[in-house]
């Protein structure tokens, strides 16, 4: 008995840790509130007072680059498989290349909506 109670106290201490020092430590956030007003900084042009245009130009440029990836992994995986001839592989790598332009395009398709001004 005594042998069941010490693997279930291994088993669940590492656990109650972490679950204790999560409760015990305070993070910090800032909220931010993205006006339909906001123009959007990058990174050589953040000047220090637009924290919501930082933080849309920094998404922007990592959905821009994870664009650039997939739209190059959907253009290899459509040749391959046109070459294959396998059609739910072909469909798999338009999807690619479709969120990969929808990742292109985030930031003309906010300024279409109204959603950012620049």
């Amino acid at each position: 008995m005594l042998n069941k109670i010490k693997k279930k106290f291994k088993r669940y201490s590492s656990f109650l840790g972490i679950s204790l020092s999560c409760l015990t430590s305070q993070i910090n956030a800032f909220a931010v509130t993205i006006t339909p007003g906001v123009t959007v900084d990058y990174f050589d042009k953040y000047t220090g007072d637009n924290i919501a245009g930082l933080i849309l130009g920094t998404v922007f440029w990592v959905l821009r680059v994870s664009g650039v990836i997939l739209l190059m992994y959907g253009i290899y995986g459509y040749v391959t498989a046109k070459k294959d001839g396998e059609a739910n592989n072909i469909n798999g790598a338009i999807v690619k290349i479709v969120f990969a332009l929808i990742f292109l395009t985030m930031p003309w398709i906010f300024k279409s909506l109204g959603i950012i001004t620049s």
